[in-house]
């Protein structure tokens, strides 16, 4: 062997040697498993990821009848680990209505398991739970008791006429969690379903509560019990009329689309939960009406008071479909906060409704 290749040999062997012993102190060092997040390293190494977690929620009232979680109310949590200790990944899961959870693409080995509230608060948790393959079940989340730390509320909302609500959302807090007169930050948030209630899960039996509901007034509610009720006042709304030039009403229909930039009273969620992730502050959805082709105007109900951008959408029917134009945000207005009509005037872009119409010709 000639002395080149004797040198470098060795080297290779220096290098590897270094190598190993940084390596070694690098997970020593280390205070766990490395959590992987990048989607592509799961999508290659897929074959890493082929362990199930199932298990079952057992969720009761006060009563000791079983409830149905809605969805999105109760979330898993893994936080699943290999055998050799050597990566990990997080996954969310929805606890469905009868109970059952699954998550997919786990590694083989342990993981912590946690059942939390939808806005991310925990209930339960459980470290060195097993995951395995499809028949793999580890007793100890079949099923899961939460216990008596769970409160399930079921509150009515009626509308300023007295029947009940049929959409909209309604956002609660734990009482006592917050400073007195503070109503701005809250713990969780559910939808006003078509039967007119909100049904949401609390680990408090009180809460305070506050109902955005487009026509209503958005007020707060202290000390909510389980089956509370809440009765909405006369809330917002604008008159909008159209001014300026519109297309023909014979061939185009008009919508009007207010979408919120800051709203007051101002609502927000105390924690961004699992299933939101970031950017669920002021709780604000765009609305729309239609513009009435005789008068030029639309009655636009709305949650809350503050400023709103406006766009318009030009809608023509063709042959077995409908033709949407979607002109470019314009003008914010301003909305005032207190119950009542308030007249706004918004002059039509025609000039970019011709240019768009144009090339759809």
């Amino acid at each position: 062997m000639s002395v080149p290749t004797k040198i470098y040999l060795v080297v290779v062997a220096v290098v590897f040697v270094v190598w190993m012993g940084v390596s070694t102190f690098v997970a020593a060092k280390d205070t766990g498993p490395r959590f992987i997040t990048d989607m592509g390293y799961l999508l290659d190494n897929s074959e890493r990821f082929t362990a199930i977690l199932r298990g079952r929620v057992d969720v009761r009232d006060v009563d000791g009848r079983p409830i149905a979680p809605p969805e999105g109310t109760l979330v898993v949590d893994v936080r699943a680990r290999d055998s050799a200790g050597t990566l990990a990944v997080r996954r969310i899961g929805s606890v469905q209505p009868d109970g059952v959870f699954e998550v997919l693409s786990l590694p083989h080995g342990l993981a912590t398991v946690s059942v939390q509230l939808g806005g991310g608060e925990t209930i339960w948790e459980r470290e060195d739970i097993v995951v395995g393959g499809a028949g793999t079940l580890d007793p100890r989340i079949d099923p899961i008791d939460l216990g008596d730390e769970l409160f399930f509320f079921e509150i009515d909302v009626r509308g300023p006429s007295g029947a009940p609500v049929t959409s909209g959302q309604l956002a609660w807090r734990k009482v006592g969690t917050q400073k007195p007169g503070d109503d701005v930050t809250f713990d969780g948030l559910a939808p006003v379903g078509a039967e007119g209630q909100a049904r949401f899960f609390s680990t408090s039996a009180v809460v305070d509560a506050v109902c955005m509901v487009p026509g209503a007034r958005t007020e707060l509610f202290e000390e909510l019990y389980l089956d509370s009720s809440i009765d909405l006042g006369p809330g917002i709304a604008v008159d909008l009329k159209v001014a300026g030039e519109l297309p023909d009403a014979g061939r185009w229909s008009l919508r009007a689309v207010l979408t919120p930039v800051e709203l007051a009273p101002k609502i927000e969620l105390s924690g961004q939960g699992l299933l939101g992730g970031e950017g669920r502050s002021e709780l604000g959805t765009s609305i729309y009406a239609e513009v009435d082709a005789g008068t030029g105007r639309a009655l636009i109900p709305l949650a809350r008071g503050g400023s709103y951008r406006i766009r318009w959408d030009a809608l023509r029917a063709r042959r077995h479909r409908f033709d949407t134009l979607k002109l470019p945000e314009g003008e914010i207005i301003d909305v005032p906060t207190g119950p009542g009509v308030y007249q706004v005037e918004s002059t039509f872009p025609i000039d970019a409704f011709l240019r768009k119409a144009s090339r759809r010709r």
